[in-house]
């Protein structure tokens, strides 16, 4: 399992643990959603909203 951490503009955190994406991976469906202009995507399981997002990151 891998274990993100999602940083929202607003500074919140969130860790999530995942077995299909890495930190990498998530990054690229990210920006694919928000190029689609999606406001919203489901993840694992986990709600995101990519317009929110600022930075994704592996924890160890």
């Amino acid at each position: 399992m891998n274990k993100i951490e999602i940083v929202y503009t607003s500074g919140k955190k969130e860790i999530f643990e995942t077995g299909k994406y890495t930190a990498e991976t998530l990054k690229q469906e990210i920006e694919v959603a928000f190029a689609h202009k999606k406001s919203y995507m489901e993840v694992d399981g986990f709600s995101l909203f990519p317009n929110l997002i600022r930075e994704v990151r592996e924890v160890k």
